[in-house]
């Protein structure tokens, strides 16, 4: 994905305020990211804070995967934009980060929030979903696991 190239002229002119103010602190963050993932990939040793730059990367390529044909709305889409960019979403593992996402459009698109809400209540709502998105998603990982199994490790990459 080439995200300076990923929305077109028309398109970021009809996103809403709300839409393209969340989205244009992720887009700067992914740029970041994939600079430092191909830096990181000569086998240098990262200091702390890089580190943490490259797993919130990380948790946000997993945040922009979407299947073909499954549209997303933009209330759905406020929600994990404001836990990614209010850095809610930091210490979940990469492989939860879809779950947890998932819990967050349900709670989103069952609140009866709008794009016209000031950011600070749709903030104040993320706040409280984001411990139980992360709880569920954690249930549902482990019920999937066969029994006997344990937890895989975190990766490096993780």
């Amino acid at each position: 994905m080439d995200i300076g190239k990923s929305v077109s002229r028309i398109g970021g002119k009809a996103q809403d305020a709300l839409v393209k103010q969340e989205a244009g602190r992720m887009k700067l963050d992914y740029l970041q990211f994939l600079e430092l993932e191909v830096f990181s990939r000569f086998g240098t040793q990262l200091e702390p804070a890089m580190a943490r730059k490259i797993q919130r990367g990380r948790v946000l390529r997993e945040l922009l995967k979407q299947h073909q044909r499954d549209a997303v709305t933009p209330v759905a889409e406020i929600a994990w934009l404001i836990a990614y960019n209010d850095s809610l979403l930091d210490d979940v593992p990469v492989a939860q980060v879809g779950g947890v996402q998932q819990a967050l459009i349900r709670r989103a698109q069952d609140s009866g929030l709008t794009l016209n809400d000031p950011r600070e209540r749709w903030v104040e709502q993320v706040r409280q979903w984001c411990p139980e998105a992360v709880s569920e998603s954690k249930a549902v990982t482990a019920h999937e696991q066969p029994a006997g199994a344990s937890a895989p490790a975190q990766t490096a990459e993780q």
